[in-house]
């Protein structure tokens, strides 16, 4: 089964994708972790787009799409995946089925994590704080939270039209938003 986890910056998408790749034995891919990898050893173009991650903008999609692809290559063998952080634009979805996913090579169930755009805005203020990420100033997070609501809105509707989005309340505790998330899959025809 592969599995994509989205929700605005904040929502606590990767907390809720790590927990449902080890309960379901899946493979977790962070998209927001490959970059920042990358971010300490690329070359001169993904240097470029982490100085413009850090004022808030999207890595441009090509970029990473090579970078997540290469990122699973390298897993070796596996049978299913929870990948979080992407697609973020329209222009990512085509690539969904290119970036080698395994098993059926495609996207099997979308949970989006439907958080206020406000409760994003505290949660990811006081991570900033506990985390010192210096890629997450106030400027960088209301940029990049006006971005995912702007850009992410048609991907939802493209996948809500194909069947395959499950909307879970994102303001709610990480319990009860994790037990929502299993009972929505559960329900979920395989």
């Amino acid at each position: 089964m592969n599995i994509v986890i989205m929700g605005p910056q904040g929502s606590g998408k990767s907390t809720q994708a790590k927990h449902l790749a080890e309960k379901l034995g899946l493979l977790y891919a962070s998209t927001g972790e490959i970059i920042r990898e990358s971010c300490k050893n690329g070359d001169s173009e993904i240097i470029a787009a982490c100085e413009a991650s850090k004022k808030g903008e999207l890595f441009p999609d090509k970029l990473i799409t090579q970078m997540l692809k290469a990122w699973i290559s390298q897993q070796g063998k596996i049978k299913g995946i929870v990948l979080e952080g992407y697609p973020r634009t329209i222009e990512q979805i085509p690539e969904l089925d290119k970036i080698g996913l395994p098993g059926s090579r495609q996207i099997d169930q979308v949970i989006y994590i439907n958080t206020s755009e406000q409760e994003c805005l505290e949660r990811l203020i006081e991570r900033a704080e506990i985390e010192q990420r210096e890629d997450e100033t106030p400027e960088a997070i209301k940029t990049r939270l006006n971005l995912y609501f702007t850009r992410t809105t048609p991907v939802l509707d493209f996948l809500r039209q194909k069947g395959i989005l499950t909307e879970v309340n994102g303001n709610c505790s990480i319990e009860e938003i994790q037990q929502e998330i299993i009972e929505k899959l559960a329900a979920y025809p395989k």
